[in-house]
């Protein structure tokens, strides 16, 4: 494969047809680094017995954090290899602020 396209046909044609080609890479490259930005990811370890204090009655307390920092939160299955493991992703800042959000949670569990 190659990365040249070759513009054929008036002058003035082709140059809007090149600088439309260029303004829909640089499209695609902007949305290739929101992607990455968007994929930053966390996991960390919280004892099962805190999962449904991080959850909430009826998914309560998860969905605002989730809400709040614009993350996707993944609570593992509760009988599965890694059952203690909590994944998030989004944006950094949103990430480690929803892992803090979480962590408070678990403090304040620990501390009764």
């Amino acid at each position: 494969r190659s990365d040249i396209i070759t513009i054929n046909g008036p002058r003035k044609n082709c140059e809007e047809a090149r600088q439309a080609l260029e303004r829909r890479r640089q499209e695609l490259e902007a949305e290739k680094e929101e992607k990455e930005l968007r994929s930053f990811q966390v996991s960390m370890q919280v004892d099962p017995k805190y999962h449904p204090n991080i959850i909430g009655r009826k998914g309560a307390t998860i969905n605002k954090i989730r809400d709040d920092h614009d993350v996707r939160i993944q609570l593992p299955d509760k009988d599965g290899p890694n059952a203690d493991e909590i994944t998030i992703m989004g944006y950094e800042h949103q990430v480690k602020a929803a892992q803090d959000d979480i962590m408070k949670i678990v403090q304040e569990l620990e501390e009764q």
